[in-house]
């Protein structure tokens, strides 16, 4: 369990901007998920709400890349914020949790890696 990695933050961006009507392929995916290493999902989906209400407060734009990279940029994650407490939640969780069969075997998929802030 672990905060997502960049291929699953460049998903969580698609799907949030998805589900916002916009088109994922107008964004430049790669670079919003290097800017948000150590965001939550949640910190993802704020970032892009952010960003869309950036460009409605001007002129009611479209939302850009930039303006969600703004938004990332002006956030510090709670991955920073509280650095200790996560350190001793994977520290935990590496002692106390069993990985069944196929979670040993395939410890990189999503739903094995994320955590919930």
């Amino acid at each position: 369990m672990d905060l997502p990695d960049k291929q699953d933050r460049a998903h969580i961006f698609a799907v949030h901007l998805s589900k916002r009507s916009r088109d994922p392929e107008r964004f430049d995916l790669a670079a919003l998920a290097e800017a948000s290493e150590g965001f939550s999902g949640a910190e993802i989906e704020n970032a892009v709400k952010g960003g869309l209400l950036r460009a409605f407060r001007d002129d009611a734009r479209e939302v850009t890349t930039d303006d969600i990279l703004a938004k990332i940029n002006s956030t510090r994650p709670l991955s920073e914020v509280k650095r200790e407490q996560i350190e001793e939640l994977r520290n935990w969780a590496k002692t106390h949790l069993a990985l069944d069969g196929n979670e040993a075997s395939n410890t990189t998929t999503s739903a094995a890696r994320r955590l919930e802030l």
